[in-house]
């Protein structure tokens, strides 16, 4: 492909996932430095950046013309927490979506919990997505008011990028996942009432939280949350490059 090629389609990638108006997007594309821009807020203005520890920046991406960060698995986070994202977050109408990709086939079998992306706010209110302990399961959780709504994909052993998206509406009472565009597993009903705003430690790109713990050991690129339930077709949308 040629460089003009090249720059098209990574323009045409953010801007499909900008026109769908997303409260904060972390392309994670930075190549030096250690500020994980947020292209909602602007990269001048900045309210929402993040900020990475112990990432290796610069390495391959999804194939948009861009690059992603490498997670190492033991230390390795970004987080995104800022005020401005905080109030602007809707736990009870939203969409999380996150490419991700492991560092080898070996991660899925080494029994660590390892987390892509998380939302906290207190044991009963929370949204993630992130690898489990038992081999070759991948995990989507949207908890509220205590009440728990979990799909699970497995077995899985792709070692290529994934696609992953969490949509809830407490409203339309769903909770739908997708693997790659396509909705994964049964929706979820009967979710609970959200309470609280994100905490400020547990606002992250590649962990659980900014200890860190339960660390991603891969790649991460285009984190991006919305603040209403996307539909199906724009999650397959979302899912192509």
């Amino acid at each position: 492909m040629s460089r003009l090629g090249t720059q098209r389609q990574f323009v045409q990638y953010h801007q499909k996932v900008l026109s769908y108006d997303p409260i904060a997007y972390w392309p994670l594309d930075e190549k030096q430095g250690t500020v994980a821009y947020d292209w909602v807020s602007g990269r001048v203005a900045g309210a929402q950046n993040g900020a990475y520890t112990g990432v290796t920046l610069g390495q391959p991406g999804i194939g948009d013309g861009r690059t992603s960060p490498l997670f190492d698995g033991a230390n390795d986070y970004v987080n995104v927490y800022s005020t401005t994202f905080r109030d602007a977050f809707n736990g009870a109408e939203g969409t999380l979506m996150a490419w991700a990709k492991v560092s080898g086939v070996g991660v899925w079998t080494d029994t660590v919990l390892r987390y892509i992306s998380a939302i906290y706010i207190d044991a009963s209110n929370y949204v993630l997505v992130r690898k489990a302990t038992v081999a070759n399961k991948l995990e989507w959780i949207y908890v509220a008011g205590g009440i728990n709504e979990t799909v699970s994909k497995t077995p899985i052993s792709e070692t290529g990028w994934m696609c992953l998206g969490l949509t809830w509406s407490k409203t339309a009472d769903k909770m739908i996942v997708y693997y790659n565009g396509v909705q994964e597993g049964v929706t979820q009903t009967g979710l609970g009432v959200w309470a609280g705003n994100p905490a400020a430690a547990y606002t992250c790109i590649g962990s659980l939280n900014t200890t860190p713990l339960y660390t991603w050991n891969g790649y991460e690129a285009h984190v991006a949350v919305f603040g209403s339930a996307l539909p199906p077709a724009a999650m397959l949308d979302l899912a192509t490059v």
